[in-house]
């Protein structure tokens, strides 16, 4: 079982980008080591099974797919070992497939068909950019001045009357204290840069994703408790029935009935939805249940039920995931998380489905996108070209 659980860790790993030399050669040697312990398919099944997503392969045509990518490493090993030149890792080679394997798959059409085992040996993304490493948002407070949380040592930050602004031994940034003044302060996140978690006077949590603003009092006061925000945030909110929680987007206001909930208001996006996890909350005059989304476009809104919420909340959980998803859609989430620029040659009419860690650098992502062989991509800079595959 522990060889079992080591194997899923490296695939984990290899998956998400974020696999040391070392454990390369200990995964490489663990597949190629077969027994009762390290098997692969069980694992695949196990990972499968936990992501929620289907493998786009039938059991049968697992084995013939991890050998030849066994087979084309122990070939490579060999031709180094008589003249080395220099070539992709083979290591990478194998994360590449089983990331094929478990994550995407483009509608009405299986990304590799069991002739099509290897990798990619040409690719057209040779620059890259790094996913963020940390969260570089501020908080502008109400006198102007600017606090930079990333660098910004543990303790108390800024005090604003009886408000403490707290960064905790957990890196964590919390408000404390009353005041019978309505102040207010900015929580900024910008592009290229992790979700920043915010705790509100009150105790109500707020997720605020890349390329978004939260305005909010340092403290509740009157008869209700209202935040604005851009872009995207889930909230997390302590009810108070005496002192309803309120969110401002642009025109619109979600009422918090006591409950958790994501509201993506992007400006470049042509939808603002709200999607209910759990609890009750009202938009409009419409009282949405658990698993509902609200979506509002020109003006008019719908309600769908049944949403998928890992779509919904991939973001706060560190992750890219689509369910049958447009290309223009996904690079729109990819150009705020690196912070790029898109420039299409070409119409691409074709969605997605399937997930990968947020934390894989934009050539990584890419890669995956360009399996569908229905796309191509290019990085100059910090622009991703958009071209159809030829």
């Amino acid at each position: 079982m522990q060889t079992k659980n080591y194997l899923k860790q490296l695939l984990q790993k290899h998956i998400n980008g974020t696999i040391a030399p070392l454990e390369q050669k200990e995964l490489y040697e663990l597949l190629d080591k077969g027994d009762q312990e390290a098997d692969w398919k069980a694992v695949l099944t196990e990972m499968s099974l936990e992501s929620k997503h289907e493998l786009p392969y039938n059991e049968g045509e697992w084995e013939p797919m991890i050998q030849s990518i066994l087979d084309k490493s122990k070939e490579e090993k060999e031709i180094e070992t008589l003249a080395p030149v220099k070539r992709l890792n083979p290591w990478r080679r194998i994360a590449a497939a089983v990331a094929v394997l478990l994550i995407l798959s483009v509608t009405g059409y299986l990304i590799l068909k069991p002739k099509d085992t290897a990798p990619i040996a040409k690719t057209t993304i040779p620059q890259d950019i790094k996913a963020p490493q940390t969260n570089r948002a501020t908080i502008t407070l109400a006198s102007g001045e600017k606090v930079y949380l990333d660098s910004s040592a543990n303790g108390t930050l800024a005090t604003q009357g009886e408000v403490k602004l707290v960064k905790n031994e957990k890196g964590e940034i919390v408000y404390s204290g009353t005041s019978t003044e309505m102040v207010y302060n900015t929580l900024t996140n910008p592009r290229c840069s992790k979700a920043i978690t915010l705790t509100l006077s009150d105790g109500s949590q707020v997720w605020l994703n890349a390329e978004s603003t939260l305005k909010y009092p340092v403290a509740f006061t009157g008869n209700e408790r209202k935040v604005e925000i851009t872009g995207e945030a889930y909230f997390e909110v302590v009810h108070n029935s005496k002192m309803p929680f309120k969110v401002a987007v642009g025109k619109e206001l979600v009422e918090d009935l006591g409950t958790h909930f994501n509201i993506s208001a992007y400006g470049e996006e042509p939808v603002m939805k709200t999607t209910l996890i759990e609890g009750a909350i009202k938009l409009r005059d419409v009282r949405m249940k658990p698993g509902e989304q609200a979506s509002v476009k020109d003006g008019k809104i719908a309600v769908i039920k049944d949403v998928d919420l890992e779509d919904v909340l991939a973001w706060k959980n560190g992750k890219f995931h689509y369910n049958s998803m447009d290309l223009e859609t996904i690079l729109r989430q990819a150009a705020r998380w690196y912070d790029v620029d898109i420039e299409y040659r070409g119409r691409i009419n074709e969605t997605f489905s399937g997930g990968i860690s947020r934390n894989v650098n934009a050539s990584e992502f890419l890669k995956i996108l360009e399996y569908s062989k229905k796309v191509s991509f290019e990085i100059e800079g910090r622009k991703i070209i958009v071209t159809p595959a030829k």
